[in-house]
């Protein structure tokens, strides 16, 4: 029997060390691992590849005829809907919702309290008190998606003293460990201070924050998203920003990205704007990434149900 051929693909944001590439090899010992940054991958590394660790497209299918399984560094799966049938697709969910849930809390903590503008008057030293500074404590706070990376704000927002809410796809008639009550996204809108939207990008999130959802948010609320920018009607949030109906934004993700030089959003003092690295935490993305892709090796090679296993048609 042939061995397997493992095509590990390394990026600027997806490190392994040879640690955890040892760590790889002694999950399957027989198999042959070949490491290869990204943009130096050919060809021939395709046709010779059974499974693919790291951040292919779908178009490299179509050049790997031994392929089975990828295993996706991220946690979004949308650039592989529609791959070929017979591949098997697992992502990385359970990797980020640390660094991202930290990210959450800090730009809720920046937009209460003025940080980030605090820090603008002083590269221009200017000692200026800004006014309508809040606390964060007795908030409300609204998480949109309840996978890990819901689950980990949850868990830091009740810590602060905030009552959680949750809305998902698929109703549950239980909160849900951290969650103060799960309801239906209409009910839970109008009662938040903080919106979170942590969603995959799909047919069926693209708009969901639409333009009448974000008129119902309470007047001075926030909205945070470091899910994908396709969820919310960015012209919308613009719009609710400017007229002062929410009080600020916090974006990991934007429409298009990166962001348009001309995009409003830019301008604006009571919006946050992050290039999409919420989720960066090199070291330990490095130790989960591979624990998940150790444990999916194991079950693969002993035919069991992988993990994080994506729904090809939906890309979630």
């Amino acid at each position: 029997m042939q061995s397997l051929t493992i095509l590990i693909t390394p990026t600027r944001e997806f490190v392994l060390s040879d640690r955890h590439i040892e760590r790889i090899a002694r999950t399957v010992p027989d198999a042959r691992l070949c490491v290869k940054p990204l943009r130096d991958v050919t060809p021939e590394d395709l046709q010779g590849a059974d499974i693919v660790f790291g951040y292919p497209g779908k178009d490299w299918v179509a050049e790997a005829p031994r392929l089975r399984w990828v295993q996706l560094a991220s946690a979004g799966a949308d650039s592989m809907v529609g791959v070929r049938p017979g591949v098997l697709v697992t992502k990385s969910s359970g990797v980020f919702g640390i660094p991202i849930s930290e990210w959450v809390i800090g730009s809720m903590l920046m937009l209460t309290r003025h940080l980030h503008i605090y820090r603008d008057q002083q590269r221009a030293a200017r000692w200026e008190e800004r006014a309508g500074a809040r606390e964060v404590f007795g908030s409300t706070v609204g998480v949109v998606g309840m996978g890990d990376l819901g689950r980990e704000i949850a868990r830091r927002a009740g810590a602060l003293g905030c009552r959680v809410l949750g809305s998902r796809r698929r109703t549950a008639p239980d909160a849900l460990p951290f969650f103060d009550a799960v309801l239906p996204l209409d009910e839970l809108i109008p009662q938040v201070d903080f919106l979170v939207v942590a969603l995959p990008g799909t047919t069926a999130t693209r708009g969901l924050v639409s333009a009448e959802r974000l008129r119902r948010l309470k007047p001075g609320a926030y909205l945070l998203n470091v899910g994908r920018g396709s969820t919310v009607d960015e012209p919308a949030l613009i719009a609710a920003l400017q007229s002062g109906h929410l009080a600020g934004a916090a974006l990991d993700v934007t429409a298009v990205e990166p962001l348009p030089a001309d995009s409003p959003l830019w301008q604006m003092e009571n919006v946050i704007i992050s290039p999409h690295t919420s989720g960066r935490s090199p070291e330990a993305n490095a130790d989960r990434r591979t624990a998940i892709f150790c444990d999916n090796l194991r079950r693969y090679l002993a035919g069991q149900p992988l993990v994080n296993l994506v729904d090809l048609q939906a890309g979630y």
